[in-house]
């Protein structure tokens, strides 16, 4: 979202892009910190540019400029001694500063829809659930039957023209011992309420259906405003219009918080997905992650949602081979993917200025074989779902629209 934001910028103040990076003026990277290996391609392709700067003969110096987490992550870079500029995620201002078009009167366009630039030559993650989707409503209209619950799973998963993405803040209110966004982002800053109710009544008259719900933590969404990520949903559900509202991501701690009104609110059928990055299955694990919450509550929350809203795809986010995490903790991690229709799976990877960095890590065997363990059981647990949707077939031919 913030590549065609950054994208839309360039294209209203009459800036043109080039198929080569070699015929650039201008190259803008859009970077990511939160991991060494994308620190390790961030920085691979800084020094290509200026790389490609040291070649450069009688032309003039290309202006290289880097947006994203990465400079504010890594502590360590020499953009300032390289003379590179950049500025912080999503801070467009920063971007028309730096290019000298501060003083121009334009707002800075909201994108709700990803252009086929961003959705070009992507990883497999992101492309191959939409093929899946297609052959799945081709199955359906040949037998005139639909999985409802099918339909959700791909809808949560899937990153298409189709969606309306309204970014409702940036930040959280965590201070896990792993986590370099802390470092860039900071705490919640919350977009106003009218704002994205606003946004998300001009997507549904423009006819999209499908809205997204974008932020670093939903759950932490006007701990900053004086209200709450319950009052949030509360007014989006109160729209009367159908729509299918998906959540990335909602953190544990801010469900159980706020679990009153959540599981009210839960109950419509439009909320199709929620993402509850639950990170271990080990309690005094996750205190050494700087996490706080019980995850047996959690884990009985999750139940009672289920009977509220059955069709509601419930996921999740791991960390496997923590520092200090032992065989039995594993365990506990791979036992509690049950209770959820969808896993992600992340084998911990250091990651400096952080606290854990201070941690001693695991041999690099036993991180080898719980990643692996791990995505087996994940892929066990898809398994798992898909089987259980073939008995929730209902009649009924699948409109494309769908």
């Amino acid at each position: 979202m913030e590549s065609a934001t950054y994208r839309a910028v360039l294209d209203e103040s009459g800036f043109q892009k080039v198929d080569q990076p070699e015929a650039a003026d201008i190259l803008i990277m859009n970077t990511c910190g939160c991991l060494e290996t994308l620190q390790e391609k961030a920085r691979q392709a800084i020094q290509k540019g200026v790389g490609l700067n040291a070649k450069q003969e009688s032309k003039q110096a290309k202006k290289i400029i880097v947006a994203g987490c990465y400079p504010l992550i890594d502590k360590g870079n020499n953009l300032a001694e390289l003379g590179i500029e950049f500025f912080p995620p999503g801070e467009v201002e920063e971007l028309k500063k730096i290019l000298g078009l501060s003083e121009q009167k334009t707002a800075s366009p909201e994108i709700h829809s990803l252009y086929s630039d961003d959705l070009n030559n992507q990883p497999g993650f992101v492309t191959k659930p939409v093929k899946f989707y297609q052959q799945l409503k081709k199955i359906e209209n040949k037998i005139g039957l639909r999985s409802p619950k099918l339909h959700t799973f791909f809808k949560s998963i899937m990153m298409t023209s189709e969606f309306h993405y309204v970014v409702v803040g940036k930040g959280c209110m965590g201070n896990c011992t792993f986590c370099g966004i802390k470092l860039a982002i900071g705490n919640p800053a919350s977009r106003p309420l009218n704002e994205i109710i606003n946004n998300i009544r001009k997507g549904i008259v423009n006819g999209k259906k499908d809205i997204w719900l974008v932020s670093d933590d939903v759950g932490c969404w006007g701990q900053d405003l004086g209200s709450n990520s319950a009052e949030l949903l509360k007014q989006i559900l109160l729209i009367p219009s159908p729509m299918n509202l998906v959540i990335n991501y909602f953190e544990p701690e801010m469900l159980l918080e706020q679990k009153a009104r959540l599981l009210n609110i839960f109950r419509d059928p439009r909320l199709i997905q929620i993402c509850l990055p639950l990170q271990t299955g080990s309690q005094a694990l996750l205190k050494k992650m700087g996490r706080h919450y019980d995850i047996a509550e959690v884990l009985e929350t999750i139940l009672e949602i289920r009977k509220l809203n059955p069709l509601l795809v419930i996921k999740t986010q791991y960390i496997v081979s923590f520092p200090t995490e032992t065989w039995r903790e594993f365990f506990l991690t791979l036992w509690s993917m049950r209770f959820f229709d969808g896993v992600g799976v992340n084998v911990y990877a250091r990651l400096k200025y952080t606290p854990a960095y201070r941690l001693k890590p695991n041999p690099q065997w036993v991180d080898r074989t719980r990643g692996v363990i791990a995505k087996a059981f994940a892929t066990l647990i898809h398994l798992r779902f898909v089987a259980r949707c073939m008995f929730q077939w209902q009649k009924g031919i699948v409109r494309e629209s769908e």
